[in-house]
């Protein structure tokens, strides 16, 4: 069995009698087991992830997702994953602990693991945007075997203050404040 990068599975066996019904119906235990899961692996029932929804925000708002951020913002990113059960035939949380933010210009400049929310299928990181300016992507890449991947790229500009948005008196310059005065 093998899955390409597009996500396109492909079996191969030795022996065609391993699917046929005479042998599916003799074999009680491991054997019809194995067919069953390697079938509906192949045909996407089993292993198979979807993104529902990427949401990125302020850490002190939360009721919309901004186009930029600025430097040394406070920020909070989700995403919604689930797997697909066939038995219940319907999607459900996906729960991993080995789910992977990366905050990318050229390198990463923040690596982080995505930590679950219980009770959901949301995934959640909260950070620091960099002193650097730029156009970064936040990035999730998943790969693990017997899933499909996901690869979910987001981009987003960070932008340097405004003029008016320093601070008005730095600390380290009073005595060229007071030099004004003297």
């Amino acid at each position: 069995a093998t899955q390409g990068r597009n996500n396109a599975r492909a079996v191969i066996t030795g022996s065609l009698d391993m699917f046929s019904n005479e042998l599916f119906i003799k074999s009680k235990g491991a054997n019809r087991r194995y067919v069953q899961h390697l079938v509906s692996w192949n045909f996407g029932e089993s292993g198979v992830l979807r993104v529902n929804k990427v949401f990125h925000h302020f850490a002190h708002d939360s009721s919309f997702q901004p186009s930029e951020y600025k430097l040394l913002d406070d920020i909070v990113y989700t995403i919604d994953i689930t797997t697909y059960d066939a038995t219940r035939k319907e999607w459900v949380p996906y729960v991993t602990d080995d789910l992977y933010l990366e905050f990318v210009m050229l390198d990463p400049y923040i690596r982080m693991p995505l930590t679950y929310v219980p009770g959901t299928s949301t995934y959640k990181a909260e950070f620091k945007i960099p002193d650097k300016h730029g156009v970064f992507q936040f990035k999730v890449d998943y790969k693990k075997h017997g899933f499909t991947f996901l690869s979910v790229p987001t981009k987003i500009p960070i932008r340097p203050f405004k003029h008016n948005e320093y601070e008005r008196y730095l600390s380290d310059a009073f005595p060229y404040y007071l030099t004004v005065f003297g």
